[in-house]
């Protein structure tokens, strides 16, 4: 990458690393209720972060994991999608359209948790009520301006 900036990129994932403590927090949580599969749900960029997620999960768990197009669950009927799944959702933004539509869909049924950027308190899926959401490490920027000399 052009102008990588290694200074910027050590803060960004050192506060990736510093959610380590919540994050296990939320996993704990989620699996004491227990659930059967997971369903992790997004669009472009936010659905893409999840397919190395899904390929470990199926790699190394006897639980399915299904990434999914968020505007194609919604119209699916997802045979396995059940009030025992565990529904991960992502939206940079918290605005995607999709996103929050299969937040509403699933939130239907069972409880949601979602992960956004900095402006998620602002936001439609931010808001939503009986979806926990948690802002992430990560600005409503491009990774490019992240990790790149200004």
């Amino acid at each position: 990458m052009l102008n990588f900036s290694r200074e910027k990129y050590l803060t960004v994932t050192g506060k990736a690393v510093g959610l380590r403590e919540e994050i296990e927090k939320v996993a704990d949580k989620v699996n004491e209720k227990g659930f059967k599969n997971i369903f992790l749900i997004g669009s472009g960029g936010a659905l893409a972060t999840f397919y190395p997620f899904e390929f470990m999960i199926n790699s190394i768990s006897n639980i399915p994991a299904y990434a999914e197009i968020a505007a194609e669950f919604v119209l699916q009927n997802h045979k396995q999608f059940s009030e025992e799944s565990l529904v991960i959702l992502s939206s940079l933004s918290g605005t995607t359209q999709e996103t929050v539509a299969a937040a509403k869909y699933c939130k239907e049924s069972i409880p949601v948790r979602s992960f956004s950027g900095d402006l998620i308190k602002k936001s439609p899926l931010g808001m939503m009520q009986g979806c926990q959401t948690t802002p992430t490490i990560m600005p409503r920027r491009t990774s490019d301006e992240l990790y790149t000399k200004s």
